[in-house]
């Protein structure tokens, strides 16, 4: 069977998205942060605009850059690692942390620019031109690239979902089997009664006055005096 296509038109429009609706979100947030890693005490006067500085760039890549690390992912597993329930944990962390690295690459430069933009303000076009000619727009690389290309995040949730997987497969075991279990000592307990109250009934009709415990056959021919009679003719 071949495999399924890596990167679908579904699943990159679906990662744009989210990739936009996250930054939005976020992106005044680490304006904030950005200021407070100069050490300039302006950040809590920022025009409410201002926090929005430089969030041009991020919202056109960021669901795009998902997109390519997750496919770049895939690609690298499916080469060291064919199955996916079998896929080693180690070759997970070799998988992201590849991915990682080829999409350093692109976040670099778009995080220089972003970070220039919360700064000093200008244009997404603009600032990046200048900082092209500044020869500054891959500063920082080493950085980005020990940040991206670690392999922590996927192997922590291929590890987390499976152990999560683990157990809750425990989980359903024991309550199957203690599900068992009460039916079992449910059905012993109803079956012991029934049996006690049997021979209860037979010992109190034993003690009366020329009685006596029945018999397997007086009880046959009891069930039989009880029960209609079915081949009985219907009187006329």
């Amino acid at each position: 069977m071949a495999d399924a296509p890596v990167l679908t038109s579904a699943s990159f429009a679906a990662g744009c998205i989210a990739g936009a609706a996250g930054q939005l979100v976020g992106h005044p947030l680490d304006t904030i942060k950005v200021w407070a890693q100069t050490g300039s005490r302006d950040a809590v006067r920022l025009p409410f605009r201002a926090l929005f500085r430089g969030i041009a760039g991020p919202i056109v890549s960021a669901g795009g850059v998902q997109s390519v690390r997750l496919g770049m992912y895939e690609t690298f597993r499916r080469c060291w690692g064919p199955s996916e329930a079998s896929t080693p944990l180690p070759v997970v962390g070799l998988s992201s942390a590849s991915a990682g690295l080829v999409v350093s690459f692109i976040l670099c430069p778009l995080h220089r620019v972003k970070v220039a933009q919360q700064l000093y303000g200008g244009g997404l076009y603009a600032t990046a031109r200048q900082l092209r000619r500044e020869g500054s727009l891959y500063r920082g690389l080493p950085t980005v690239v020990l940040f991206e290309a670690n392999g922590l995040y996927m192997s922590a949730y291929v590890l987390t979902l499976t152990l999560a997987l683990t157990l809750a497969l425990a989980l359903t075991l024991a309550l199957t089997l203690a599900l068992a279990l009460a039916l079992t000592l449910t059905l012993t307990l109803s079956l012991t009664r029934s049996v006690h109250e049997r021979l209860r009934a037979d010992e109190a009709i034993a003690r009366r006055p020329g009685g006596r415990a029945p018999t397997m056959g007086t009880r046959r021919r009891r069930r039989e005096r009880q029960r209609p009679h079915m081949g009985r003719a219907l009187p006329a």
